[in-house]
C-alpha cells in the first residue's frame, strides 16, 4: 500500500469512527505516524503484525484527538452521550507534563514519582499545586477547620499609589490543600488608616473560633502597626483592639492553656522591617490584645521564632540577633541560638544551644534545628542540629545536592515533622537566578539526603502545614514579571 492509498485508507476509518469529516492534516499526521512504524525492516512475520496493530493504535489515538478538537454531533439527550477522557499533554521525555503553573515552570515528570508531575525527593513526593487558581494570591496564614477542610488568609496585590493600598486580605478555603476557592467578603481587613494595608502574617484555631495577628503597613512600607483580628467562622472578620502596636509587628500566635500569646517585632524599621526584638502580648478571647512589660521580653535585641513544641511540654524557640534601630552596647551578645519557655511569654537560653538556628521541630523526644554558621549568612554551610534527653547539641554540614552550581551556597530556613520524617527547606546564595529549592529529608532527624526540586525564579517558602495525610508547602516567587504563589503537596 503506498502513501496515498494509506492516507485514504486512514482517512475513511477516521470518518466512520468520528462520523465528522476530517481535516487533511490530521490525515496526514496520522498517515506519517503509520509510515514511521512501517519503517522497520520486515524481516519476519510478527513485526508485520505488530506494525499493523502500531497502525492500528495510532488510528484510535487520532480519533480520540479529533473527537476532542471537532464540535459535538447534535444529540436527542445529552445523558447518553460518554463522559469525554482528558488526553495528557506530553513534555519532550514524553511523559505527561504538569498543567501550566508557575510552579511547574521547571518541573519535568519523574518516573518513581507515579502520579504525572509529581517529583521524587528523598522521603517525600512533590506534587505542583496550580496556583493562577489563586490570581495572584499567596497565603501568608492557614488554619485548620474542625472538618479537615483548610482555611487561608492570603495578600492580593493591587495598584499601589501615595492615596491607595497595595494589598487586600481575602479569605480562602480547600478541602485538601490543592483546590482552593475564595471566600466572598473580609471587609475587616481593611486598615484603619487610607494609604495602608491591613496584612495577616498568622493565624490558629480557637474554642471560640479563630484568631488572627499581622500588621497594617503604611502603603510605602515605611511604618508598621502590630495589628489583630477575630471570626466565629473563619468567613467573617472583626479587628481586634490591641495595646502598645505603634512600629510594631505580630507574626506568631499561639493557643496555650492559659490563653492565647502573640510574638512579634519590638521595632519596625523602614529598611530591614524588622529591629530592636521580641515584643509579645497576651489575650484571654483574642478580642483584646495586652502587650507583656519590655522588662519580662527577651532582651533588646534578641529576636524569637519558629516557635515549635519542647520535649516534656512548655515551648522552643530560634533565636537571631538584631542591632537595627540600637546600638551595639544596647544590645546583649547572643550567647544561645534556641530559647525555652513554659508559658510561652516569659524565655530563657538553652545553654549549649548552637548559634544561627532559623528553625526548630520536634519528632518525638528529639530536637532537631537547622540554619546557618552565622545568622543570615548564607556563606556558611547549612547545618542541622539535634539534642535528646537534655544531651549535648550534636550536628553539622547538611549534604548538598547534586547538580548545584559551582560556587552556590546553602542555608537552611526551615524544618518540619511530617508523617514519615522530617523535611527541612534551604535557601541558595543566588536567590534571584536560582531555579530551583533545595530540599533535605530524614527519618530521624539526624541523617538527612539532599536533593533539589525544579522551582521559579527566586522562590522562598514561607510555611509549611500538614492536611490529610501530605504537607502543603507555600512560598512565593519573583520572576522579573512580579511575585506569584508558588505551592507544592510532599506526601510520604
Amino acid at each position: 500500500m503506498n502513501d496515498s492509498e494509506l492516507e485514504d485508507r486512514i482517512r475513511a476509518d477516521l470518518h466512520a469512527a468520528a462520523e465528522q469529516p476530517v481535516p487533511d492534516g490530521l490525515a496526514r499526521r496520522a498517515r506519517t505516524i503509520a509510515r514511521t512504524e512501517r519503517r522497520t525492516p520486515e524481516r519476519r512475520w510478527w513485526p508485520r503484525v505488530l506494525g499493523g496493530v502500531a497502525v492500528a493504535a495510532a488510528a484510535v489515538v487520532v480519533v480520540a484527538v479529533v473527537a476532542s478538537l471537532l464540535p459535538p454531533r447534535p444529540s436527542p439527550t445529552a445523558s447518553t452521550l460518554p463522559t469525554p477522557t482528558p488526553i495528557a499533554s506530553l513534555s519532550a521525555s514524553g511523559q505527561p507534563s504538569a498543567a501550566t503553573s508557575p510552579s511547574a515552570e521547571a518541573t519535568a515528570p519523574s518516573p518513581s514519582a507515579g502520579a504525572p508531575g509529581t517529583i521524587q525527593s528523598g522521603l517525600f513526593v512533590w506534587r505542583p499545586i496550580d496556583t493562577t487558581q489563586m490570581g495572584g494570591v499567596s497565603l501568608d496564614a492557614i488554619v485548620a477547620r474542625p472538618d479537615g477542610s483548610l482555611l487561608g488568609l492570603g495578600r492580593a496585590s493591587l495598584v499601589v499609589s501615595d492615596a491607595s493600598a497595595g494589598w487586600s486580605t481575602t479569605v480562602w478555603q480547600s478541602s485538601d490543600g490543592a483546590d482552593w476557592t475564595r471566600v466572598p467578603g473580609a471587609r475587616a481587613f481593611s486598615a484603619k488608616t487610607p494609604g495602608w494595608n491591613a496584612v495577616v502574617l498568622a493565624a490558629a484555631r480557637i474554642q471560640s473560633g479563630y484568631v488572627a495577628v499581622g500588621m497594617d503597613q503604611q502603603g510605602d512600607a515605611s511604618s508598621a502597626n502590630a495589628s489583630a483580628w477575630y471570626s466565629a467562622d473563619g468567613d467573617h472578620w472583626s479587628r481586634a483592639t490591641v495595646a502598645d502596636p505603634a512600629g510594631r509587628t505580630m507574626d506568631q500566635v499561639l493557643a496555650t492553656t492559659s490563653g492565647l500569646v502573640a510574638l512579634g517585632e519590638a521595632g519596625y524599621s523602614f529598611h530591614a522591617g524588622m529591629g530592636l526584638g521580641t515584643a509579645i502580648w497576651t489575650s484571654a478571647d483574642g478580642r483584646s490584645w495586652s502587650r507583656v512589660p519590655a522588662a519580662a521580653a527577651p532582651p533588646l535585641g534578641t529576636r524569637l521564632s519558629s516557635v515549635a513544641a519542647a520535649p516534656g511540654g512548655g515551648y522552643l524557640a530560634a533565636a537571631e540577633q538584631e542591632y537595627t534601630g540600637a546600638t551595639t552596647e544596647q544590645v546583649k551578645p547572643l550567647a544561645a541560638g534556641v530559647w525555652r519557655s513554659t508559658d510561652a511569654i516569659h524565655w530563657a537560653p538553652v545553654e549549649g544551644s548552637p548559634l544561627g538556628v532559623a528553625s526548630i521541630a520536634l519528632r518525638g523526644s528529639t530536637v532537631v534545628a537547622v540554619g546557618s554558621g552565622r545568622p543570615a549568612d548564607l556563606s556558611q554551610p547549612a547545618l542541622a542540629w539535634h539534642e535528646a534527653g537534655g544531651a549535648k547539641w550534636s550536628g553539622g554540614p547538611l549534604p548538598a545536592p547534586s547538580g548545584l552550581p559551582s560556587g552556590v551556597g546553602l542555608g537552611a530556613t526551615l524544618v518540619v515533622d511530617g508523617i514519615s520524617g522530617m523535611l527541612a527547606i534551604g535557601e541558595r546564595t543566588d536567590g534571584a537566578d536560582a531555579t530551583s529549592l533545595v530540599v533535605w529529608s530524614s527519618a530521624d532527624g539526624t541523617t538527612w539526603t539532599a536533593d533539589s526540586l525544579p522551582a521559579p525564579l527566586a522562590t522562598a517558602i514561607s510555611h509549611v502545614f500538614p492536611v490529610r495525610g501530605s504537607e502543603l508547602v507555600v512560598g512565593t516567587a519573583q520572576p522579573d514579571s512580579g511575585p506569584v504563589p508558588v505551592m507544592w503537596l510532599a506526601t510520604p
